[in-house]
């Protein structure tokens, strides 16, 4: 009889709205669209900035945040696009990033053997 290996993980997927500036002009944002609330949120894994689908400074400063808070984030260089740079944000560049806390998951990450990955997905809270 074989056995099955696997790790689990429970993590927080968050969503978000957004705006960015880069000497208090917005660059990007996720407010942006149709309708009331215009946009659409973003989401993200906390921790998983490394990954490179989300700013260190905006994975590091949602902690501690409850749904429905906003918090003004300054990223220095380190935790924001670095000695590289993007499009037209500089290199060694320090952002502002606004942040609205919309909504948080909780996902359970299964790693099977062979890196197969299953996912179950639970809404923990969301605003209004």
């Amino acid at each position: 009889m074989k056995k099955l290996l696997f790790n689990t993980l429970w993590f927080s997927f968050l969503y978000v709205h957004y705006v960015a500036k880069w000497r208090g002009v917005t660059f990007m944002t996720s407010r942006q669209g149709l309708g009331v609330g215009g946009g659409t949120p973003y989401g993200f894994d906390v921790g998983q900035s490394e990954r490179g689908n989300v700013l260190k400074g905006l994975d590091l400063g949602v902690e501690g945040m409850q749904v429905g808070g906003q918090r003004l984030l300054i990223a220095p260089p380190e935790l924001a696009y670095g000695k590289k740079g993007v499009q037209e944000i500089p290199p060694n560049a320090t952002i502002e990033v606004n942040n609205h806390l919309f909504s948080i998951c909780m996902r359970l990450r299964v790693h099977l053997k062979f890196n197969w990955m299953l996912y179950a997905h639970m809404k923990v809270s969301q605003t209004f």
